[in-house]
């Protein structure tokens, strides 16, 4: 067994351990201490290891459901830590949940189904169509668009690669056309707001994210690592000029991309942002976003953003409702006055691609585009994989009607900069 590659003492002695007992001690544990879906009751903000033992301990919480009810009759809020807020917050989140799985499980699942039929139907192709090609949030039932339809079919009946599946899987024929004059990924000149090793959670190097933005054919690319404020922490003054230099350097080996030094600032409670005026404004652009107190009441929260597009500085609202699909719920915010405002101050709102956030959504950017409002199409990639984003960022454009002109990151560097 130790001759397969992949596999070592510590994997060996738990095969070995599954064969003789029919189970693995280490998985039996954990069941006897968490919930049976601790890994959706995970997700919930503010959640510990600690909570779900002792819900399910004290309070015999199993799913979402029985959580919702301990919440419900106040029992919830015997857990130590676990207030009125915290309770009210898990509230909230758990009824944004529709029926089905959020998109980011289905698209992996997907994804995961796509390749072992192409490996194991020869001959045939496949792709994800319907519910999540679409991007809805919550999705019931995967639809898959393939070549040899009746093979593939014939397939998936007998294959144990959809019986445990949480959502059943459907071979359809689907094939939506964009309608002209809506944006498309290939139109995109450049992505704005990508993260590299500089960001705490970065886990790409400064050269591989310009690498990866040339093979992609951008004529720019932005970089916009964390500032200071972020609760792990940011960039403060100084990092920001260390950072300058080596951009600098990498923009002299890459002379076919630009490469745009910008930020992405934590709004404050207040609607602050990190840094003054005068390092903002040395910055090619800024991108501002919520990372913390996103449970303030409605006029506290509408205020602090309404602070943040008045300052003139702020070039991009990033990921404006906060939302994490199935994990965190959007702000309570007045999004009319919002809306109206960065249409006043000419502030562009950002269109996330990341398959958690989706943010904005569809109907949210439908709603805002009819204030005169202009987008950004971003990835928000913090790893090499993640620029992909982008093209989901135009589905939701795409869904809402958005002309590619409205897309600033359709528009060429110079226009760009005569912009922000």
């Amino acid at each position: 067994m130790l001759a397969v590659r992949g596999i070592g003492a510590a994997i060996a002695g738990l095969i070995a351990e599954f064969r003789a007992n029919g189970d693995l001690g280490a998985v039996t544990a954990r069941e006897q201490r968490l919930p049976y879906q601790a890994w959706a009751l995970s997700r919930l903000p503010r959640m510990t290891p600690n909570r779900l033992h002792t819900l399910k301990a004290d309070l015999k919480v199993e799913t979402i459901a029985d959580l919702r009810r301990a919440i419900i009759e106040g029992a919830a809020q015997a857990v130590r830590g676990v207030g009125p807020q915290t309770a009210a917050y898990w509230l909230r989140t758990i009824d944004e949940q529709r029926d089905g799985v959020p998109i980011y499980l289905a698209v992996a699942l997907a994804q995961q189904l796509v390749s072992h039929i192409e490996e194991h139907v020869p001959g045939a192709r496949a792709r994800v169509a319907g519910a999540i090609a679409r991007l809805d949030e919550w999705i019931e039932e995967i639809e898959l668009a393939v070549s040899g339809g009746k093979e593939v079919s014939e397939f998936l009946m007998s294959s144990a690669a959809v019986a445990a599946l949480p959502v059943p899987v459907k071979v359809t024929r689907d094939s939506p056309q964009v309608p002209a004059g809506l944006v498309l990924p290939e139109e995109l000149r450049g992505d704005l707001h990508v993260h590299s090793d500089w960001s705490p959670d970065g886990r790409q190097s400064l050269a591989q994210v310009v690498a990866i933005a040339a093979s992609r054919g951008y004529e720019y690319i932005g970089i916009t690592d964390h500032a200071v404020g972020l609760r792990f922490g940011g960039l403060d003054a100084e990092r920001l000029q260390a950072q300058r230099t080596e951009i600098e350097k990498l923009g002299e080996q890459h002379p076919e991309i630009s490469i745009l030094h910008g930020a992405e600032l934590n709004i404050a409670r207040d609607g602050t942002v990190d840094f003054d005026q005068e390092l903002l404004s040395w910055l090619d652009y800024t991108v501002a976003g919520l990372h913390s107190f996103l449970s303030l009441e409605r006029d506290e929260q509408t205020a602090r953003v309404l602070a943040a597009i008045a300052n003139p500085e702020v070039d991009i609202i990033a990921h404006l409702t906060g939302r994490r699909i199935g994990i965190r719920p959007p702000i309570d915010v007045d999004l009319s006055a919002i809306f109206a405002a960065a249409a006043d101050h000419e502030t562009i709102l950002e269109v996330n691609g990341h398959l958690d956030r989706l943010d904005l959504s569809a109907d949210l950017i439908k709603i805002a585009s009819a204030y005169g409002i202009e987008f950004v199409a971003d990835s928000d990639s913090h790893r090499p994989a993640e620029f992909a984003n982008v093209g989901n960022a135009c589905v939701l454009l795409q869904r809402a009607g958005v002309a590619s002109e409205s897309v600033v990151n359709t528009w060429s560097l110079e226009a760009l900069r005569t912009r922000l």
